[in-house]
C-alpha cells in the first residue's frame, strides 16, 4: 500500500498533522517517565510486583451477554488485587488523556485459543467509563484474516473501538536493532500507540516452553521466523527491550480461560483445560512467571514437559528478561493474589 494511503487507513480525516499532534503528546508521556513504574510501584508499595489471579467458575457455561458482564468483574476485582486502588482510579488515573491506546491481542488458533474478543470488548467499555474515546482504541495484531477467524469485528472507521491488523497498517520503514533483534516494527505500534496494553493468552509453545505476554509481540514486528533458535532465546527479551514496548506498556491482561499446558502454540485439545480465570498486572515477566507457574503445576500433574526442568525451572527466556531489567521472573518476589467470584 503506497504510503500516503497507509495514512488515511483509519477514516478520511486523520491526517499526518493530528498524527504529529498524538505523536508529541505521546513523547511528552514517555519523557515524563512513563506509567509503568508508577504502576509497579502502586502495585505493592514499592516492595515488587503484584499479580492477580482472577478466576470465575462458569464463565465458560455463560451465554455472550453474561460473559461480557462477568469479564468485566474479573478485570474490575484483578486491577484491583494488582494495583491496591479501584479499577476506575487505576484506569482514570493511567489511561484519561492518551491521544491513542492499543491493545495488542493474540489472536493465533481462531476462536478455539485466541484472546477472547469479550474480554477486550469488556476492557474497552471500562475504559470508556472513565472517559475515554472508543475511536482512540485500537485492537490490532499482525493480520486482518487472524482478526477475524478469532471473531473480532475489523473497524477502520473513525467511529467506534478500531481494529486493524498490521498487514493494512504495513510496517514502519526504520529498522529497529535490539540485541540480537534487527527488524520493522507496526506501524500501529510506532505511530498510534501511546500506551500499550496487552491481551495475551496462557499457553506452551513448542520452542519457548510458553507463549504469553512476552511472546504476544512476536507478532508486532516483521521478521519473527528468524528469532525461534534457542528456545527463542535471547529473542523474546529483545523485542520486549525495545522502547516502543517497554515504555510503552500499561496493563497486562491473560486470558487464562483454557489454557494449554503442553505442545503449542497452535491449540491441541488434549492439552487444554478449563481454568476460566484472567491474570492481571502491570509486569509482563512477572505475569509470565505467574502463569508459567500455574502451567507447570498443570504439567507436573498430567506428567507432562513442556520445557525443559518444567517442575523445578522457569522458560530460560524469563530469566534472560528479567537479567535485561523487564521485570521480575523470581516468583518468591512477586506477590500472587488469587480470588474466585
Amino acid at each position: 500500500m503506497p504510503q500516503d494511503k497507509r495514512d488515511e487507513v483509519f477514516g478520511p480525516g486523520f491526517t499526518r498533522r493530528e498524527f504529529m499532534k498524538a505523536a508529541g503528546a505521546g513523547a511528552a508521556f514517555v519523557a515524563a517517565g512513563g506509567l509503568a513504574p508508577q504502576l509497579l510501584r502502586a502495585a505493592a508499595g514499592g516492595a515488587g510486583p503484584t499479580v492477580a489471579v482472577v478466576r470465575a467458575p462458569g464463565l465458560l457455561k455463560l451465554g455472550k451477554a453474561d460473559q461480557l458482564k462477568k469479564f468485566k468483574a474479573m478485570i474490575d476485582t484483578g486491577l484491583a488485587k494488582a494495583s491496591g486502588q479501584s479499577a476506575p482510579t487505576v484506569l482514570k488515573k493511567h489511561f484519561s488523556g492518551v491521544e491513542f491506546i492499543s491493545m495488542k491481542v493474540n489472536p493465533v488458533g481462531g476462536k478455539l485459543m485466541g484472546a477472547n474478543p469479550r474480554m477486550a470488548q469488556a476492557l474497552c467499555e471500562q475504559l470508556m467509563d472513565v472517559g475515554v474515546k472508543e475511536n482512540s482504541m485500537i485492537i490490532w495484531d499482525r493480520a486482518d484474516k487472524e482478526l477475524l477467524v478469532a471473531g473480532y469485528k475489523l473497524n477502520k472507521s473513525k467511529k467506534g473501538v478500531r481494529c486493524v491488523g498490521t498487514d493494512v497498517i504495513g510496517y514502519d520503514e526504520k529498522e529497529i536493532t535490539s540485541g540480537s533483534v534487527t527488524a520493522l516494527f507496526s506501524r500501529i505500534l510506532t505511530r498510534y500507540t501511546d500506551a500499550l496494553i496487552n491481551l495475551p493468552v496462557m499457553k506452551t509453545h513448542g520452542a519457548a516452553g510458553i507463549s504469553i505476554a512476552l511472546k504476544n509481540h512476536y507478532g508486532s514486528f516483521d521478521r519473527p521466523n528468524k528469532c525461534h533458535a534457542n528456545g527463542c532465546d535471547p529473542f523474546i527479551a529483545d523485542v520486549n527491550a525495545v522502547s516502543l514496548i517497554k515504555d510503552k506498556t500499561r496493563l497486562i491482561v491473560v486470558d487464562a480461560t483454557r489454557p494449554q499446558y503442553n505442545k503449542g502454540p497452535m491449540p491441541v485439545e488434549e492439552f487444554r483445560w478449563d481454568y476460566e480465570g484472567i491474570v492481571v498486572g502491570f509486569d509482563p515477566v512477572a505475569v509470565d512467571a505467574v502463569c508459567a507457574n500455574i502451567i507447570a503445576q498443570k504439567a507436573k500433574n498430567e506428567k507432562a514437559e513442556p520445557w525443559k526442568n518444567v517442575g523445578s525451572a522457569l522458560p530460560r527466556h524469563l530469566l534472560t528478561a528479567q537479567s535485561r531489567g523487564l521485570g521480575v521472573a523470581d516468583l518468591k518476589k512477586i506477590k500472587v493474589i488469587t480470588t474466585e467470584i
